[in-house]
């Protein structure tokens, strides 16, 4: 149960993160400075992660990957559940070829 909330955490800060970024337009100050506020703001993240993890491509990976994310748990609480028995919905895209039709001998489904 603990292991979970570290994740749920900085998901939670992406999505302030991301409420901040959107306000920056209607802070009272000038277009110049609003732009120089978003972009300083936009930037942390990725330059506190660069310097923690000493590289800018990791740095890239983890934010991005925190921002989708982010993303997919708005998705998941705006959703309605599903039943947990209820089929997954599917299409073959295409059919398998060169797989036997009958199980190998000595395995039991």
């Amino acid at each position: 149960m603990v292991a979970g909330l570290r994740e749920l955490r900085i998901y939670l800060a992406v999505l302030a993160w991301w409420a901040v970024l959107l306000s920056v337009p209607f802070w009272p100050v000038s277009g110049s400075a609003s732009l120089g506020y978003f972009c300083a703001l936009a930037a942390a993240p990725f330059l506190l992660m660069a310097w923690r993890k000493r590289s800018a491509t990791k740095a890239i990976y983890s934010v991005v990957s925190w921002c989708f994310n982010a993303a997919g748990l708005v998705r998941g609480l705006l959703r309605a559940r599903r039943p947990a028995h209820e089929r997954i919905s599917s299409h073959i895209l295409k059919e398998p070829t060169g797989i036997p039709s009958q199980p190998a001998q000595g395995f039991a489904p």
